[in-house]
């Protein structure tokens, strides 16, 4: 491609690099282990016993927590089953009392 047909911002932005998005810090500015000896470069193996025993309690407890949400859906499902049966038979006895009230009153009495 010739040079010539381009304009002047495409081609000056061609000849130089692209900045950096992130210049990187001075390497004097880069904290150190050694500058802060509260701090141990590496976890001791306590922090690891301390870091899984509380995760074991927290997956313990999330087993019980979802343990009880599960039960209270069953036992809803249950109750809603249970009402709708009593509906049930309710609009059943009430349908046998119109029927057996019709087929009285259609009845003859006898001689």
């Amino acid at each position: 491609m010739d040079r010539r047909s381009m304009t002047p911002g495409i081609s000056s932005r061609l000849s130089s690099p692209p900045p950096a998005a992130h210049p990187s810090p001075p390497p004097a500015a880069a904290p150190s282990a050694a500058a802060t000896p509260s701090h141990p470069p590496s976890p001791t193996p306590d922090a690891f016993t301390r870091l899984e025993e509380k995760w074991d309690q927290f997956v313990v407890m999330f087993h019980r927590y979802k343990e009880k949400t599960e039960k209270e859906l069953q036992a809803a499902v249950r109750l809603q089953a249970a009402a709708r049966g009593f509906l049930a038979r309710r609009q059943v006895q009430s349908l046998r009392r119109e029927k057996h009230l019709a087929v009285a009153s259609r009845a003859t009495p006898w001689p």
